[in-house]
């Protein structure tokens, strides 16, 4: 954890909303999910860990992770397949950059 440099990241709707549907035929309210981005910042889905650990991310970039999932638990799951609270406008994500190429 310490080679990284944490910041936050604007997720491409594309990849919000990709993320949404996943989390819809899962039937996940919450999961964190790993990505890689390459040089033409094209994103990569590596893997979704429905019980994943967060508080680390919330700690280092200070994004309001835990409101967000007391919050959306707080909410029935909408029929639509979209979860009350979540807007593509707020897409954003935690990362990692590191010094090596």
């Amino acid at each position: 954890m310490d080679a990284c440099r944490y910041h936050v990241e604007n997720v491409p709707a594309k990849v919000a909303d990709q993320v949404r549907r996943l989390l819809d035929l899962l039937r996940l309210r919450f999961a964190a999910l790993d990505f890689a981005v390459d040089a033409d910042s094209r994103w990569w889905f590596l893997e979704v860990n429905p019980n994943g650990q967060w508080l680390w991310i919330e700690q280092a970039t200070g994004l309001p992770i835990a409101a967000g999932i007391a919050a959306a638990l707080q909410q029935p799951p909408h029929a639509s397949g979209r979860r009350p609270g979540t807007s593509r406008r707020r897409n954003r994500a935690g990362t990692c950059a590191t010094d090596t190429p």
